[in-house]
């Protein structure tokens, strides 16, 4: 019986597909942001284009950092990134596009994310693409699984040619669990 249950959800996700829910982390660093966005088009571009896709676009603004704020006049990582991927896409308006413009790093990303689904989509179930940068996929994997411990995503990242942010992503990682913590309040 089991076996015939494990047979028929695979034929139905075969037949329907489920809905790819893709999550593009922001970045206030304008070169890194540009990275995950051309990375993005390439995504959405070439893996199964017809595929039913909700575009989750994460990032509000990082309030310490001033200089950031300036350059990015105002606006949120999420609108910056709706903005470039208007611009360079002409089907992109064929796309569910959700924006988080609340959270300010990146376990309140993968937070304010699971917030929305429980809102919106208590029932449904996604496969998950997280696209971020090569050197943010350990930390950006660690602090997902703190908030979606049984989903495994699978992450499409950019190559970054940002020398230091190997480094700054060791001294984040020591502050992974208080992260998650901070971020779970979110939930309630």
């Amino acid at each position: 019986m089991k076996m015939i249950s494990i047979l028929l959800f695979t034929l139905f996700i075969h037949v329907h597909g489920l809905t790819e829910l893709i999550i593009i982390l922001g970045n206030n660093n304008p070169n890194i942001q540009n990275q995950r966005i051309e990375t993005t088009i390439q995504y959405l571009k070439h893996e199964n284009p017809n595929k039913k896709r909700i575009l989750y676009l994460s990032g509000g603004i990082k309030k310490y950092f001033l200089r950031s704020m300036k350059q990015m006049k105002g606006n949120t990582e999420s609108s910056l990134m709706y903005n470039e991927l208007n611009k360079q896409m002409k089907n992109f308006k064929d796309i569910n596009v959700i924006m988080d413009e609340e959270s300010t790093n990146s376990a309140e990303n993968f937070a304010y994310l699971k917030k929305w689904i429980q809102e919106n989509y208590p029932l449904h179930d996604f496969t998950y693409t997280i696209i971020s940068s090569d050197f943010h996929k350990n930390r950006s994997e660690k602090l997902f699984n703190g908030i979606f411990p049984i989903i495994q995503p699978k992450f499409v990242l950019s190559v970054s040619d940002c020398i230091h942010c190997w480094n700054d992503e060791l001294i984040h990682l020591k502050n992974l669990r208080s992260d998650i913590e901070k971020a779970q309040i979110l939930l309630n």
